[in-house]
């Protein structure tokens, strides 16, 4: 799962471009973090 995401956040970088890019980036991860975490709960 978490190899699909950074995928996704590879792709939307690539389209996006710059620092904007990055941000959506660190959201991403942010995110994809959030929801190991609540499957390691679980």
């Amino acid at each position: 799962m978490v190899s699909t995401a950074v995928n996704l956040q590879q792709q939307l970088d690539n389209a996006t471009g710059g620092s904007r890019g990055q941000q959506i980036q660190v959201k991403a991860v942010s995110v994809a973090m959030r929801q190991v975490q609540n499957i390691g709960e679980k």
